[in-house]
Protein backbone atom coordinates (compact mmCIF):
# COMPACT_ATOMS: atom_id res chain seq x y z
CA UNK A 1 0.00 0.00 0.00
CA UNK A 2 1.14 3.26 -0.97
CA UNK A 3 1.91 6.25 1.85
CA UNK A 4 -0.80 8.28 -0.15
CA UNK A 5 -3.38 5.98 0.10
CA UNK A 6 -2.78 5.30 3.89
CA UNK A 7 -3.19 8.68 4.41
CA UNK A 8 -6.40 8.87 2.58
CA UNK A 9 -7.52 6.02 4.75
CA UNK A 10 -6.45 7.61 7.93
CA UNK A 11 -8.54 10.38 7.00
CA UNK A 12 -11.79 8.70 6.40
CA UNK A 13 -11.70 6.69 9.54
CA UNK A 14 -11.05 9.99 11.34
CA UNK A 15 -13.98 11.72 9.67
CA UNK A 16 -16.31 8.58 10.63
CA UNK A 17 -15.08 8.66 13.96
CA UNK A 18 -16.04 12.43 14.01
CA UNK A 19 -19.72 11.83 12.50
CA UNK A 20 -19.95 8.57 14.66
CA UNK A 21 -19.66 10.96 17.69
CA UNK A 22 -21.43 14.01 16.20
CA UNK A 23 -24.64 10.92 15.82
CA UNK A 24 -24.22 9.99 19.69
CA UNK A 25 -23.93 13.17 21.36
CA UNK A 26 -26.90 14.47 18.75
CA UNK A 27 -28.79 10.82 20.97
CA UNK A 28 -27.52 11.49 23.92
CA UNK A 29 -29.51 15.16 24.02
CA UNK A 30 -32.24 14.22 21.76
CA UNK A 31 -33.22 11.04 23.62
CA UNK A 32 -31.64 10.38 26.99
CA UNK A 33 -31.89 14.12 27.99
CA UNK A 34 -34.34 13.80 31.43
CA UNK A 35 -37.77 15.71 31.00
CA UNK A 36 -40.22 16.57 32.97
CA UNK A 37 -42.82 14.23 34.55
CA UNK A 38 -46.08 15.15 33.36
CA UNK A 39 -48.44 15.27 36.71
CA UNK A 40 -51.83 15.44 36.71
CA UNK A 41 -54.06 15.66 40.24
CA UNK A 42 -57.05 13.85 40.01
CA UNK A 43 -59.91 15.32 42.39
CA UNK A 44 -58.97 14.84 45.65
CA UNK A 45 -61.67 12.11 47.30
CA UNK A 46 -63.47 13.72 50.47
CA UNK A 47 -63.48 10.43 52.58
CA UNK A 48 -64.48 11.69 55.62
CA UNK A 49 -65.28 14.80 57.73
CA UNK A 50 -66.55 14.61 61.38
CA UNK A 51 -67.07 18.45 62.38
CA UNK A 52 -68.71 19.14 66.19
CA UNK A 53 -68.90 22.94 66.60
CA UNK A 54 -68.49 22.52 71.08
CA UNK A 55 -65.49 23.27 72.96
CA UNK A 56 -63.08 22.29 71.77
CA UNK A 57 -63.59 22.01 68.10
CA UNK A 58 -63.51 18.25 67.35
CA UNK A 59 -62.77 17.35 63.45
CA UNK A 60 -61.58 14.56 61.57
CA UNK A 61 -61.18 14.62 57.90
CA UNK A 62 -59.91 11.85 55.50
CA UNK A 63 -58.78 12.91 51.94
CA UNK A 64 -57.94 10.13 49.23
CA UNK A 65 -55.34 11.94 47.00
CA UNK A 66 -54.77 10.27 43.46
CA UNK A 67 -52.08 11.89 40.77
CA UNK A 68 -51.31 10.36 37.63
CA UNK A 69 -47.44 10.47 36.76
CA UNK A 70 -46.54 10.58 33.02
CA UNK A 71 -42.93 9.45 32.02
CA UNK A 72 -41.89 10.85 28.96
CA UNK A 73 -38.83 9.81 29.19
CA UNK A 74 -36.82 7.12 27.85
CA UNK A 75 -35.91 5.57 31.06
CA UNK A 76 -37.91 4.10 33.90
CA UNK A 77 -37.37 6.45 37.55
CA UNK A 78 -37.45 4.01 40.39
CA UNK A 79 -38.02 6.02 43.52
CA UNK A 80 -37.48 5.20 47.09
CA UNK A 81 -40.20 5.46 49.69
CA UNK A 82 -41.18 8.98 50.61
CA UNK A 83 -43.94 11.13 52.35
CA UNK A 84 -46.62 13.72 51.16
CA UNK A 85 -46.90 16.96 53.71
CA UNK A 86 -50.45 17.98 53.59
CA UNK A 87 -50.04 22.11 54.52
CA UNK A 88 -52.86 24.31 55.69
CA UNK A 89 -52.07 27.71 55.45
CA UNK A 90 -47.96 27.14 56.23
CA UNK A 91 -48.47 24.55 58.64
CA UNK A 92 -48.34 20.80 58.42
CA UNK A 93 -51.69 19.45 58.81
CA UNK A 94 -50.91 15.66 57.76
CA UNK A 95 -48.66 13.35 55.98
CA UNK A 96 -48.85 9.82 54.22
CA UNK A 97 -46.71 7.74 53.38
CA UNK A 98 -45.63 6.91 49.71
CA UNK A 99 -44.42 3.66 49.38
CA UNK A 100 -41.29 2.80 47.01
CA UNK A 101 -41.87 1.86 43.41
CA UNK A 102 -40.75 2.13 39.48
CA UNK A 103 -42.26 4.57 37.07
CA UNK A 104 -41.25 2.73 33.55
CA UNK A 105 -39.91 4.27 30.60
CA UNK A 106 -42.49 6.32 28.74
CA UNK A 107 -45.69 5.38 30.43
CA UNK A 108 -48.16 6.45 32.84
CA UNK A 109 -48.79 5.77 36.71
CA UNK A 110 -51.57 5.83 39.37
CA UNK A 111 -49.86 6.89 42.35
CA UNK A 112 -52.43 7.16 45.30
CA UNK A 113 -52.30 7.67 49.21
CA UNK A 114 -54.91 8.29 52.47
CA UNK A 115 -54.04 11.52 54.63
CA UNK A 116 -55.62 11.65 57.73
CA UNK A 117 -55.75 15.30 58.81
CA UNK A 118 -54.33 16.40 62.80
CA UNK A 119 -57.20 17.95 63.86
CA UNK A 120 -55.84 19.53 66.34
CA UNK A 121 -53.54 21.38 64.11
CA UNK A 122 -56.11 22.24 61.69
CA UNK A 123 -58.43 23.67 63.74
CA UNK A 124 -56.09 25.70 66.03
CA UNK A 125 -55.17 27.88 62.80
CA UNK A 126 -56.95 31.48 62.72
CA UNK A 127 -58.08 31.07 59.61
CA UNK A 128 -60.16 27.73 59.90
CA UNK A 129 -63.57 28.93 61.26
CA UNK A 130 -63.43 31.48 58.63
CA UNK A 131 -62.79 29.34 55.84
CA UNK A 132 -65.21 26.80 57.00
CA UNK A 133 -68.25 29.30 57.22
CA UNK A 134 -67.49 29.74 53.69
CA UNK A 135 -67.86 26.62 52.83
CA UNK A 136 -64.12 25.40 51.44
CA UNK A 137 -60.59 24.49 52.93
CA UNK A 138 -57.57 25.45 50.91
CA UNK A 139 -54.29 22.75 50.96
CA UNK A 140 -51.13 22.31 49.22
CA UNK A 141 -49.28 18.90 49.16
CA UNK A 142 -45.92 18.32 48.85
CA UNK A 143 -44.14 15.41 47.84
CA UNK A 144 -40.66 14.96 47.09
CA UNK A 145 -39.42 11.35 45.88
CA UNK A 146 -35.54 10.33 45.67
CA UNK A 147 -34.05 7.72 43.30
CA UNK A 148 -32.40 6.90 39.88
CA UNK A 149 -33.37 7.34 36.46
CA UNK A 150 -32.37 4.48 34.36
CA UNK A 151 -31.92 4.14 30.81
CA UNK A 152 -31.90 0.54 29.21
CA UNK A 153 -30.47 -0.28 33.10
CA UNK A 154 -26.98 0.77 32.01
CA UNK A 155 -27.18 4.62 32.65
CA UNK A 156 -28.25 5.75 36.49
CA UNK A 157 -28.55 8.85 37.47
CA UNK A 158 -29.58 10.24 40.74
CA UNK A 159 -32.73 12.11 40.25
CA UNK A 160 -35.48 13.72 42.82
CA UNK A 161 -38.75 14.52 40.83
CA UNK A 162 -40.42 17.61 43.81
CA UNK A 163 -44.01 17.92 43.14
CA UNK A 164 -46.61 20.56 44.70
CA UNK A 165 -50.32 20.55 44.38
CA UNK A 166 -52.45 22.99 45.65
CA UNK A 167 -56.20 21.72 46.48
CA UNK A 168 -59.51 22.92 47.24
CA UNK A 169 -62.01 21.24 49.68
CA UNK A 170 -65.55 22.56 48.69
CA UNK A 171 -67.75 21.20 52.08
CA UNK A 172 -70.44 20.76 49.69
CA UNK A 173 -68.67 17.47 48.74
CA UNK A 174 -66.18 17.88 45.45
CA UNK A 175 -62.82 19.24 45.27
CA UNK A 176 -60.27 20.89 43.16
CA UNK A 177 -56.57 19.64 42.25
CA UNK A 178 -53.90 21.71 40.77
CA UNK A 179 -50.09 20.27 40.26
CA UNK A 180 -46.51 21.78 39.21
CA UNK A 181 -43.28 19.24 39.19
CA UNK A 182 -39.46 19.70 38.54
CA UNK A 183 -37.30 17.35 38.40
CA UNK A 184 -33.35 17.27 39.05
CA UNK A 185 -30.57 15.73 38.87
Amino acid sequence: MSKSSQGGFKKFCVVLTLIIIVVLVVLFFSILMIKRPKVQPQPAILLNIDVQLSYPIKLNVSLGLDVTIKNPNYGSFKYENGTTYLYYHGKVVADAPIESGVIPARTTQNISTVVELMADQLSSSPYFLGDLSAGFLNFTASSTLHGKASFLNILKIQATSMTECYISVFLKGFTYSHCDSKITI
